[in-house]
């Protein structure tokens, strides 16, 4: 089977730092966890655009996303995890989060489609897409000739 699962704490931490995560679930008021719902609302995003492509067979585990989107999924939590801090977020952190969007936006347009949850492992994935261009040039008259 397609290799999804859950995105976990150790995932957070490989993004960010342990020190970093550890505050960040300290900031929350009266002992409330808020990594894991920060998690699950970044899970539900991804989750979005995997079933906006149409092309894609969920998990039917609500927490479950392809290993492949897993790191996008953290860069993109990166970001709220560092604002809550209230610290500079630096433009390498804000590239990757930008990175992050345009992923799922492209497999929300279906350029690129993550494997189903359900393929055998050595099932080919990630066809190619074409695009069709709307507008051309109109190259049969004179203004329109190429070179004049």
């Amino acid at each position: 089977m397609a290799n999804w699962r859950a995105i976990t704490v150790d995932d957070v931490v490989a993004t960010l730092s342990l020190k970093e995560t550890e505050r960040y679930q300290r900031s929350a008021e009266f002992g409330q966890e808020v990594l894991p719902v920060l998690i699950e609302r970044t899970t539900a995003r991804v989750r979005l655009a995997i079933r906006s492509n149409g092309r894609v067979r969920l998990s039917p585990d609500a927490a479950a996303l392809p290993v492949s989107l897993i790191s996008a999924a953290c860069d993109y939590m990166a970001f709220d995890v560092l604002k809550r801090l209230d610290v500079e977020v630096g433009e390498d952190r804000r590239r990757a989060r930008q990175q992050a969007i345009d992923l799922f936006d492209r497999v929300e347009r279906g350029e690129v489609t993550p494997e189903d949850w359900d393929a055998p492992e050595d099932e080919e994935t990630g066809h190619s897409a074409a695009q069709l261009v709307g507008v051309a040039p109109n190259r049969v008259t004179a203004r329109g000739l190429q070179g004049f």
